[in-house]
């Protein structure tokens, strides 16, 4: 299916089904453009009548509707099967018998593999879906508000293993150069956050009240991205305890990256030997300062992280806190690195197109774990799975808050 059509033309209406299919009022003379079935189907998704939308054919619209018919319709086809009320012989019957784009057969064909343990097959198919979908999903991301975004950092299994590190000592300096703050260190662990300006002025009172007891037991360290030299000079200022990275690089696709640079810092921090061991983090969320250290040094060697296997690998993951230790935790992180250098597109416009990109490469290493691979036992590598509930953090999600009630409750004080 061809997924332009000269699509900006009809940029209005993907809107308005958009907003339909979120329940966002439409008035009457914007619905006017929109065919009744069209209509209907973005009405049925919003009132779950999911059985009434994967019924539904698309219309002969706009190649841009026909594939947002089908978005919706492959939504609610997952949504049936995740509550088995469909089975997985007819969601397969439904991806391959529907007038779908081949990304979206890849994406759900990847999610059912996962769902049934057939991990390396899940992530070969999304995989394919990065290739066939990246277009698409970078000019309309914000009309699939969906799990999609995630598969755009998505390997194999194979191809990430031919990108292992075999010294350990994959760099990102050149690609990502950091200049450290020159005072001495403290401890000999570190924890690492890293945001961009608006998120520094929405949570930094939050993360100021759990690292002010947290670096009196090991040093915090902060990459401030997209900071002007005021903003940077008035970070140190008002947090003279926290150490600082720097950051210079001029980067386009800034949420993900902000995600990717505390795990890159940790692996330059403990290659340069300043530590023995990292930790990373959320900005947005509060941790429980007289636990971690407990908690940071029941680790195990290698990495540690929250994993429980769901429909995606990258949001079987958690990225709020992990955990490295040792030369086996710098491999991992090293690896990590390799995996950022491959996938990572600086030069992509937006905030959110390849969000989940750390989680994804946590998935990975989660996943090689629990499989025990060949290759994963021939390096003598461990990543160790934890239950979330033992994670020492409280978070919007965790507290079931919005981001702003959870920061107006622990914020504060």
């Amino acid at each position: 299916m061809d997924l332009n059509n000269d699509a900006g033309e009809h940029r209005k209406l993907l809107d308005i089904l958009f907003r339909l299919s979120k329940e966002v009022e439409v008035s009457a003379d914007e619905l006017a453009i929109v065919d009744d079935a069209t209509a209907h189907v973005c009405q049925s998704f919003v009132e779950k009548k999911y059985r009434e939308v994967i019924d539904a054919k698309g219309s002969s619209g706009p190649a841009i509707v026909q594939h947002f018919e089908g978005y919706l319709r492959a939504e609610s086809a997952l949504k049936l099967f995740l509550a088995k009320q469909l089975s997985e012989v007819d969601f397969n019957k439904f991806l391959n018998s529907e007038n779908l784009p081949s990304y979206v057969k890849s994406f759900y064909r990847g999610i059912v593999c996962y769902k049934s343990g057939l991990v390396r097959e899940a992530y070969a198919y999304f995989a394919e879906t990065r290739i066939a979908a990246n277009q698409m999903v970078l000019t309309y991301a914000r009309f699939i508000d969906g799990s999609i975004r995630g598969a755009m950092s998505a390997i194999t299994i194979d191809e990430m293993e031919l990108i292992y590190p075999k010294d350990s000592e994959v760099s990102a300096d050149a690609d990502f150069p950091y200049i450290l703050d020159e005072k001495s260190t403290r401890s000999r662990s570190c924890h690492v956050v890293a945001c961009d300006y608006i998120y520094w002025e929405k949570y930094s009172k939050l993360f100021k009240r759990w690292s002010a007891s947290l670096v009196a037991k090991i040093d915090v360290w902060l990459v401030p991205v997209n900071f002007s030299l005021e903003q940077l000079e008035e970070l140190r200022s008002d947090n003279p305890e926290i150490y600082v990275a720097q950051d210079n690089n001029s980067i386009k696709n800034l949420i993900p990256y902000y995600t990717m640079v505390r795990f890159i810092l940790a692996e330059k921090l403990l290659r340069l030997g300043k530590y023995d061991s990292a930790s990373c983090s959320d900005i947005d969320m509060f941790v429980d300062t007289n636990a971690f250290e407990k908690f940071v040094y029941e680790c195990e060697g290698g990495g540690s992280g929250v994993f429980l296997r769901g429909a995606y690998p990258w949001r079987s993951t958690g990225a709020e806190l992990t955990v490295w230790k040792g030369d086996a935790g710098r491999s991992l992180l090293s690896w990590m690195v390799a995996y950022f250098k491959k996938v990572f597109r600086p030069e992509i416009t937006g905030r959110n197109r390849q969000w989940w990109i750390d989680q994804f490469a946590l998935a990975l290493f989660a996943d090689m774990e629990t499989l025990q691979t060949d290759f994963w036992m021939s390096e003598k590598l461990k990543f160790n799975i934890i239950d979330n509930s033992a994670v020492p953090t409280r978070s919007p999600t965790k507290d079931k808050l919005s981001k702003d009630d959870f920061v107006a409750l622990y914020g504060n004080g």
